[in-house]
């Protein structure tokens, strides 16, 4: 299940603690459409390995699903590993993002990866496809380079969000909590913001709601 964007929300300050880890999907149904990338047919020459985030939005979908090589470095700004085998639709479900200095990117993992944090540099490897209206990194492995501090969060309106420019970019909104409610492992926050509803999703759920929600 792919949920865009990760999210440093100042939505409620005593929830600082777990702004690292919210992670927010639009309550929208929304439509993306690629801009193109000139290169050469992969019928007659090998595909080139993208090295930014920035190369693999610039892809088609066609392009997409043709399998290019990716050799990224970049911080870990979300990472969820349900428990369940099959998370319904308003659960987290399994999530990894990764962004480097030219955008954000949803990651499917290979199977036996090393567990992994928001904030850890990685170098990782994995090839493009594209089942959503964005293309992902799947397949991907990693080496954990170190610690790394988290990207500037960008300040995103529901219009930013809902264009879908912004991604799987680690960004942060403003909002008013109408309702927290467990879901499995995580804890799902609506907010509503100036323009529409989003819905947070806190993994590792306390064993009890914080009072203060």
């Amino acid at each position: 299940m792919r949920l865009p964007v990760p999210l440093r929300s100042p939505v409620a300050r005593p929830l600082e603690h777990l702004a690292r880890t919210l992670f927010v999907v639009l309550s929208a149904h929304l439509i993306w459409a690629g801009p193109q990338l000139n290169h050469r047919s992969s019928k007659t020459s090998k595909l080139p390995t993208l090295t930014s985030i920035g190369q693999i939005h610039a892809l088609s979908p066609a392009q997409a699903n043709q399998a290019y090589p990716v050799n990224v470095r970049g911080v870990v700004t979300f990472y969820n590993i349900s428990k369940s085998r099959s998370a319904a639709t308003d659960e987290l479900g399994t999530n990894i993002f990764v962004q480097d200095d030219s955008g954000g990117n949803f990651v499917e993992a290979a199977p036996g990866q090393q567990a992994l944090h928001p904030g850890q540099l990685i170098e990782l490897q994995g090839v493009t496809s594209q089942s959503d209206f964005a293309p992902d990194i799947v397949k991907a492995h990693w080496t954990i380079l170190g610690a790394s501090p988290m990207p500037k969060p960008l300040a995103a309106g529901f219009g930013l969000l809902a264009s879908t420019r912004v991604d799987s970019r680690f960004v942060e909104i403003e909002g008013i909590i109408r309702s927290v409610e467990a879901k499995n492992d995580s804890l799902r926050v609506q907010i509503a913001m100036d323009g529409g509803t989003v819905n947070g999703y806190i993994p590792d759920l306390p064993s009890e709601i914080p009072p203060h929600l």
